[in-house]
């Protein structure tokens, strides 16, 4: 049985709307991104387009926005990134950047890039996927303090800051204090 000729498949659907989202972060109006598209392709709708077309155009958009394109702008993208500079300053992640943080949720999700993460289940697949690797590498005991994950990564930091010996007797004590309710 074939498909009606007006039903789109999930990868085509999902081609449009990366083009349609694409030409938004450009800012270009939508005469712009028309004649674009025609300079570009000999068409003046992206649903005339074939689906390697729709690839190539995506990478012309993604060059006409350059300062988007490698940002973590997402609805789910304050706990990534709060994850991901926990892993940086636990020593596990070898940069800080947004561009790090992307190739890690296209790694974990096979998401092209971040801004395309808008699905919870995809978000939820990333976010636990940092919180596994904070807790096999760097030691994060999430468990310990299920209310205040903040303080699962802060104790992880004190572990490796005394384990390489960086901590002051009176830092360690003092968080030993406050974690018994001492003021």
């Amino acid at each position: 049985m074939t498909r009606p000729a007006n039903i789109l498949s999930p990868k085509r659907r999902a081609l449009l709307a990366k083009v349609h989202l694409l030409a938004k972060d450009a800012r270009l109006e939508d005469d712009d991104y028309r004649s674009l598209l025609e300079r570009e392709t000999g068409r003046r709708s992206a649903a005339a387009l074939s689906d390697e077309q729709l690839v190539r155009f995506c990478d012309v958009l993604t060059r006409h926005a350059p300062s988007t394109a490698a940002k973590l702008n997402v609805p789910f993208a304050g706990k990534i990134k709060a994850l991901w500079i926990s892993a940086w300053h636990l020593g596990i992640a070898r940069s800080n950047t947004d561009e790090a943080a992307i190739a890690f949720v296209k790694r974990q999700t096979g998401i092209d890039h971040a801004r395309w993460l808008i699905n919870a289940a995809d978000a939820n697949k990333v976010i636990e996927g940092l919180k596994q690797w904070l807790a096999r590498q760097a030691g994060v005991q999430w468990n310990d303090w299920p209310q205040n994950p903040r303080r699962a990564v802060a104790e992880a930091q004190v572990r490796r800051l005394d384990d390489v010996g960086d901590i002051r007797a009176g830092l360690r004590s003092g968080l030993a204090d406050a974690a018994r309710g001492i003021p």
